[in-house]
């Protein structure tokens, strides 16, 4: 579970909680992040479990103890030679793609290697290439990231099993490789699998020990999430605390929940949801739900969920992996009322446990704050009729309006042949504020690593599945930000501007109809 970084919960009738905002006194490491104290216990082995000390004899003869060299800043990734996970791969994990893996290594991070073979013999033999080979991996490395990783990376004398430390347990059951964090929890390492190398033979991708690293650049990336969050010192709402979720029959069912909108809505200028998705059991893969499915948030508008219609938050989820964002919602604050009731809804088809908190929160950056917030254009199937069922909307921009933006929660989705579209083919949504085109190109879909390369930006890494490949506008295991789009040069102030929408596929009408748009839209005006 994820408990570890959440405020403390309610029962079934949300409550408010208030955190401080973080003061700038605290001692920080050299990225600006708080440095952390050594906690003391209780400690365990399993996944998100406190780790206890660490005392590792190791290849070159010395003996590292965390304690000693506790800083508060870094993170410890322990990669197996033999990872359970990457059983059926033709290629000893350790046998290539180590320079690539120095090269990725996030400044914070200690890098350990260990052998999991099953004798000591082939544990040596292992270990003795690898000092060979990691030698030969550090030598083509620049001089700046040699000096970065000086005593950073290291060879654990002996195999797993046999080390005389708790490590042994995670490194043989699951035996996926792990990690610790900056928050010094145990994670597991996910899978290895690069998208680059599929093996016809397997049916899948091959190993990449690299792949380790991104583990590592997701952890440093959540401490950055979570030390901005802190500095809010946000009025923290929980609509939903580790309930179970699902709707397996496909019915279209939601599960409710009621919360009370702060009294003092009119302090804040901003809200965010954090949602975690826990698995029901202990592990990850074998426990955590397979697909890549739409999850979503709505706002109800009143204490029951007669009526729902406004999307509050969409989530992607991963493939066999638990999860946790950050995400924006800011531009509906002025559906909320303070001190009222309001109800949610949360959808999931997979089963999960579902938090959610709602966070009220000053922008410190933002001089504005949101007065309302006007409807546009919902998405639907994608044919060549889908522009015709989208006729232009009137709005009215309220006369104190400062700024006027145009927000916008969009994907494509659906794997019809021959342009897989809309999942991973390219669409282009246009809208017309008062005859002025603001385009959006979903220019993601169908490349490589389009999903790989938002590690930073909330998508969990090394999925068991095609989680690296980019999609139309979102990722398996990442929430989908919104879209914002300043048109306040396109209207008055106190008048009615015309809004327009289409979307085209290579600058025309889309010609099939088995692809899907899921679209909120909204005009947003701001003011003092």
């Amino acid at each position: 579970m994820w408990s570890f970084a959440l405020a403390v919960g309610c029962g079934e009738d949300p409550e408010t909680s208030t955190t401080p905002p973080t003061t700038s006194t605290e001692a920080t490491c050299d990225d600006g992040l708080p440095v952390a104290s050594f906690q003391p216990g209780p400690y365990g082995t399993g996944l998100y479990a406190l780790a206890d000390d660490v005392a590792l004899d190791l290849r070159d003869g010395t003996r590292y103890v965390r304690s000693e060299r506790w800083d508060g800043c870094e993170s410890l990734l322990f990669v197996p030679s033999r990872p359970t996970q990457e059983g059926g791969n033709p290629f000893a994990l350790w046998s290539r793609d180590l320079e690539e893996l120095l090269r990725a290594l996030p400044r914070h991070t200690r890098l350990f290697f260990v052998s999991n073979a099953p004798s000591d013999g082939e544990a040596e033999a292992e270990l003795a290439q690898l000092d060979t080979d990691l030698a030969a991996a550090f030598d083509a490395l620049g001089a700046n990231k040699r000096e970065q990783l000086d005593g950073r990376v290291h060879v654990v004398a002996g195999r797993a099993g046999s080390l005389g430390s708790w490590v042994d347990a995670p490194l043989t059951d699951p035996g996926f490789g792990f990690g610790v964090d900056r928050t010094q929890h145990i994670r597991w390492i996910g899978s290895f699998a690069d998208g680059d190398r599929y093996d016809s033979g397997m049916g899948w991708f091959q190993s990449n020990v690299s792949f380790a690293a991104n583990e590592a650049v997701a952890w440093d990336a959540e401490a950055k999430r979570d030390h901005r969050v802190a500095g809010w010192g946000a009025t923290r709402v929980r609509a939903f605390d580790s309930l179970l979720i699902e709707d397996p029959g496909w019915t279209g069912a939601h599960t409710t929940a009621v919360i009370d909108v702060p009294d003092d809505l009119e302090r804040y200028d901003a809200l965010d949801l954090e949602l975690t998705l826990d698995c029901v059991g202990e592990g990850e893969v074998g426990e955590c739900p397979a697909w890549d499915y739409l999850v979503y948030a709505r706002l109800c508008e009143a204490e029951d969920d007669a009526s729902c219609p406004t999307e509050l938050g969409r989530w992607i989820t991963t493939y066999h992996r638990e999860g946790r964002w950050l995400v924006d919602a800011s531009h509906l604050l002025p559906l909320l009322h303070a001190g009222e009731r309001r109800a949610i809804t949360f959808e999931s088809i997979q089963p999960y446990e579902v938090t959610l908190d709602l966070l009220f929160h000053d922008d410190e950056d933002e001089a504005l704050r949101p007065l309302a917030v006007t409807p546009l254009f919902t998405g639907g199937s994608l044919n060549p009729t889908y522009n015709e069922a989208h006729p232009p909307v009137t709005v009215d921009v309220p006369a104190d309006a400062e700024r006027v933006e145009l927000v916008v929660l969009v994907t494509g989705h659906g794997g019809e042949p021959p342009w897989n579209c809309a999942e991973f083919c390219v669409t282009d949504h246009h809208f017309g504020v008062g005859g002025v085109d603001h385009a959006i190109s979903l220019s993601d879909a169908g490349s490589s690593t389009g999903c790989q390369e938002q590690l930073g930006d909330g998508t969990v890494p090394n999925q068991f599945g095609t989680w690296f490949y980019g999609r139309s506008n979102w990722c398996p295991g990442k929430q989908v930000d919104p879209i914002r789009v300043d048109v306040t040069g396109e209207v008055t102030p106190g008048s009615s501007v015309e809004i327009t929408y289409e979307a085209l596929f290579r600058g025309d009408d889309y010609p099939g109809s088995a692809a899907n748009i899921v679209l909120s839209s909204w005009l947003v005006s701001w003011g003092a």
